[in-house]
């Protein structure tokens, strides 16, 4: 499985009061039950910053990246309709370069899921997004929701003994 991985919002709060990245524990804990989940960075901080840097903001994370997604580029805007017929133009730009990322990867048809708290960069109802709250960013629930998806994605937890 891919997980695609932003940051503001996630792995600290957006306003960044208490400092950045809080929450990688959270994450790394979480991977280290997984082995089979690769990550990918999909936080705009990829447009500032080189992948080898980012990896070595997020620490123990870092040794699962895999790589960047690409910046937005296909400005293909979609006319949506809401409730009260207002009609507005949506760009769901983080899931369209995690679908460039994907086509040309080296295994396409895998299973993957992103952890983001913008869902307006998403399709509604979008499936494979886990939404953190951009404030306590992500939770027990995100990770339990993350759980779900391996499992969907056919892979096992490792086994943590007696």
């Amino acid at each position: 499985m891919i997980l695609f991985l932003d940051f503001d919002g996630v792995l600290h709060p957006n306003s960044r009061p208490a400092g950045l990245f809080m929450w990688v524990p959270r994450v790394s804990s979480w991977l280290a039950h997984w082995p089979g989940v690769d990550v990918v960075i999909s936080s705009s901080w990829r447009t500032y910053f080189r992948q080898r840097e980012l990896v070595a903001m997020i620490g123990a994370i870092g040794d699962r990246v895999v790589g960047c997604t690409p910046v937005y580029e296909s400005r293909q805007a979609r006319e949506v309709v809401y409730p009260a017929d207002t009609k507005a133009t949506v760009l769901y730009e983080r899931q369209d370069e995690i679908r460039q990322w994907m086509a040309a990867s080296w295994e396409p048809g895998r299973y993957w899921v992103a952890l983001d708290d913008m869902s307006f960069l998403f399709e509604p109802d979008c499936e494979r997004l886990v939404l953190s709250d951009g404030i306590g960013g992500v939770s027990p629930e995100n990770l339990q929701q993350l759980s779900k998806h391996a499992v969907k994605a056919g892979l096992m937890p490792a086994w943590e003994g007696p």
